[in-house]
């Protein structure tokens, strides 16, 4: 796997220095941009996330990063390694070489599982508070969308009662709120939704 190269991002890190700090995905945008990151730009405009997430589009592209961080973590989960940055880095940069059928199919897989999350659960996806929590966010579209692979849901009431029990599940929950980057909160994060959406034979 090619590694995204670090040296130009600390760069970018201290020209801006004295300035307002740029967000990683603003970097991203500016020193990696390509096919998966104009795809995500694509992606951030669907109906459904605009609903969840919010409206407007955020100034500093967390709604981006965060459509990136699924991505990611749907393609290369099982290998994630902190932290968080390098691993959506290096994510973007192998990404940004992908063909037209790959990223069709990203596309795909987004909007399919935002549009379940969404006609499900409303306003309260992705938060167990008022706010959108990116770690929540990251578990749920992961079990959903591995859900959806076997065949998707009969009820959205049947996606909402496995959401409800997974934000009631400790473990998933403290993965969610602490040390959310380290590989075990990740793995616990996926394991754990991936279960609680999982088709119950």
């Amino acid at each position: 796997t090619k590694k995204f190269p670090q040296s130009i991002y600390f760069v970018f890190e201290r020209i801006n220095s004295d300035g307002i700090r740029l967000s990683s995905q603003e970097i991203r945008n500016c020193i990696s941009d390509g096919a998966l990151l104009k795809a995500i730009r694509g992606m951030n405009d669907d109906e459904n996330w605009r609903s969840a997430f919010r409206k407007q589009h955020n100034a500093r592209l967390k709604d981006q990063e965060l459509i990136l961080r699924f991505l990611a973590m749907h393609e290369r989960g099982e290998q994630y390694s902190a932290p968080m940055r390098d691993f959506l880095d290096n994510f973007a940069d192998e990404y940004n070489e992908a063909n037209g059928e790959k990223l069709a199919q990203l596309k795909a897989l987004f909007a399919k599982t935002i549009k379940a999350c969404w006609e499900a659960l409303g306003r309260k996806a992705f938060r167990p508070e008022r706010a959108l929590n990116a770690a929540v966010f990251e578990g749920v579209m992961l079990g959903v969308a591995a859900r959806l692979e076997q065949g998707g849901f009969a009820t959205p009431d049947e996606l909402v009662k496995a959401y409800d029990c997974l934000l009631e599940d400790r473990a998933f929950m403290r993965a969610c709120e602490r040390a959310t980057a380290v590989e075990d909160s990740v793995r616990i994060r996926r394991t754990n939704a991936v279960r609680a959406f999982a088709l119950v034979n």
